[in-house]
């Protein structure tokens, strides 16, 4: 919920089809979302949730003195999610599940100067990717 609170999000329940805060280009913005969970996946064909964990895993790597706006990585997990076949678990889900991931493994998340959400000393990159080669 540390992450919530970061991004300016209250901690108190709202009704499924509320508005919520989500990320948006000039910081949080209020979005309207007319579909619960359950009846986005049911539209989707029930289809698998992508794990967080797992995403981080594959996605991301240490990297003294770089750091992944939270933004960016809430994108870059949903566009895994897409590679995949499987459904993005929702906004509020993910920030608690990062954040839990990242504290089990060490990775440092702090709000810059720019008030934006970083996850530390990590980048984002592809698993499959070919090590880099040094000349």
């Amino acid at each position: 919920m540390v992450i919530h609170e970061m991004l300016g999000h209250t901690s108190g329940g709202q009704a499924k089809g509320d508005a919520k805060v989500a990320l948006g280009a000039d910081g949080p913005c209020e979005v309207r979302h007319h579909q619960t969970r359950r009846s986005r996946a049911r539209a989707m064909g029930d289809l698998p949730v992508g794990s967080v964990k797992t995403f981080v895993h594959d996605r991301l790597f240490p990297a003294d003195g770089k750091r992944i706006d939270m933004k960016a990585l809430t994108a870059d997990y949903r566009a895994w999610c897409a590679q995949r076949g499987v459904v993005a678990v929702a906004l509020d889900r993910f920030l608690d599940e990062i954040e839990t991931v990242c504290r089990r493994v060490g990775i440092a998340i702090e709000v810059g100067e720019d008030k934006r959400v970083y996850c530390l000393d990590v980048k984002l990159e592809d698993a499959s990717a070919e090590p880099e080669r040094v000349h």
